[in-house]
């Protein structure tokens, strides 16, 4: 877990630099995240597997947390 939270530091910290010394790159990223990630036709395509995939995980996730001490 802590490995994680640090992971997830390191990428927050490089976003902010981006955000700061070199937006055109953030605008590239912005721009493919609308093309493969949030891409309308694809989630309406496969809405059923995404949503089933994530309830999924989500109790997993969630039982995890709940029997973990």
């Amino acid at each position: 877990m802590k490995t994680a939270k640090v992971i997830i530091g390191i990428v927050l910290l490089m976003l902010s630099l981006g955000y700061l010394y070199r937006p055109s790159s953030i605008l590239k990223l912005n721009d493919w995240g609308k093309r493969y990630i949030f891409n309308d036709a694809w989630v309406l395509n496969y809405r059923w597997k995404t949503g089933v995939l994530f309830l999924v995980l989500a109790l997993i996730a969630l039982y995890m947390g709940i029997t973990c001490q």
